[in-house]
């Protein structure tokens, strides 16, 4: 019954752990394709109550600055964007690879874990 238990305990703590993993993954992937960045600024909107002037200023003269013509970004500005979403892009690879590792690993462990309450069980019963 105790090592029942035990097991239990295992199954538990490892199925708690993998969705942790899952959901840290589901997070990275909503923020590299943005639908993380989009609910933060709803919220953010339905937040904002009090007025701000410099605020709505820079938003009026990016408004005004877009009617009265089209700035294109310098070469420089696009080349740097560009190197930024490029290393973050990789961080992104590099972290979802240790995830899928930490993912397989803990499925050995619990091979493992099972591997060895069988065999206790296996002692216990042939005494």
């Amino acid at each position: 019954m105790n090592l029942k238990k035990m097991k239990d305990r295992m199954d538990v703590s490892l199925a708690h752990a993998i969705d942790k993993v899952e959901k840290k993954a589901k997070k990275q992937y909503k923020k590299v394709v943005g639908e993380g960045r989009k609910r933060r600024e709803e919220r953010e909107e339905e937040e904002e109550t009090e007025w701000d002037e410099s605020r709505d200023e820079s938003r009026l003269e990016r408004v005004h600055t877009q009617q009265n013509s089209v700035i294109p970004p310098s070469i420089d500005e696009v080349t740097r964007r560009n190197e930024e979403l490029e290393s973050r892009n990789e961080r992104m690879r590099r972290e979802m690879v240790d995830l899928r590792s930490k993912i397989l690993r803990m499925e050995e462990e619990k091979k493992e874990g099972d591997k060895r309450y069988r065999r206790v069980l296996l002692m216990v019963s042939g005494l």
